[in-house]
């Protein structure tokens, strides 16, 4: 569904639909300092395919469709804690953002 980009010591997240979504036009960036860590887990999504919302642990951006294809990342000192976004190929973007962690 989305379009994710590894590279340059940032995540650029694009929405291949090109929509407005939360004030972004078609999509942001996440630079490495922000990431914490990833994770392919199935996500169990209650909510509406996109969008953000509030938890104890701060803001969570999500979207998504199949929650078995979502990559999770969880954020330190960045807007949101967490940002889920469904992918094509989640081992491959797994992969590739924690090589970007690693350095």
């Amino acid at each position: 569904m989305e379009d994710v980009e590894v590279s340059g010591g940032v995540v650029r997240i694009r929405f291949k639909e090109h929509e407005k979504l939360l004030g972004m036009t078609d999509g942001f960036t996440l630079p490495m300092e922000h990431i914490e860590s990833v994770s392919t887990a199935k996500v169990s999504c209650k909510y509406p395919r996109m969008g953000s919302f509030g938890t104890r642990d701060g803001m969570v951006f999500y979207y998504m469709e199949d929650g078995d294809k979502v990559v999770t990342l969880k954020l330190r000192d960045h807007r949101y804690s967490k940002v889920m976004v469904e992918v094509d190929d989640k081992e491959a973007v797994a992969e590739a953002v924690r090589k970007l962690i690693q350095g």
